[in-house]
């Protein structure tokens, strides 16, 4: 399952790339996508933490955090599990 916490732009500067989330519905390999999109500016904190009281509540006993800026060899998750 990927999980991804999408936060709404603290700035106007970020809408155009806001606007583009649907190209988050393209991504496969999963199991299952789901993404949080926040209404409101949370901020990285307040975000990461939303992401982990999810993860927390649907019980698994590990995950994988991440962010945007982050590159990854194409084994990355092969290789991690």
């Amino acid at each position: 399952m990927l999980v991804i916490g999408l936060d709404f732009p603290p700035s106007e500067h970020y809408q155009d790339f806001f606007k583009k989330k649907e190209c988050l519905h393209t991504i496969q390999s999963f199991k299952e996508i789901i993404i949080l999109e926040a209404e409101r500016n949370l901020g990285v904190v307040a975000n990461c933490n939303r992401l982990y009281d999810y993860v927390q509540k649907q019980g698994y006993d590990s995950y994988i955090f991440t962010e945007d800026d982050n590159e990854f060899a194409p084994i990355f998750l092969e290789y991690i599990n």
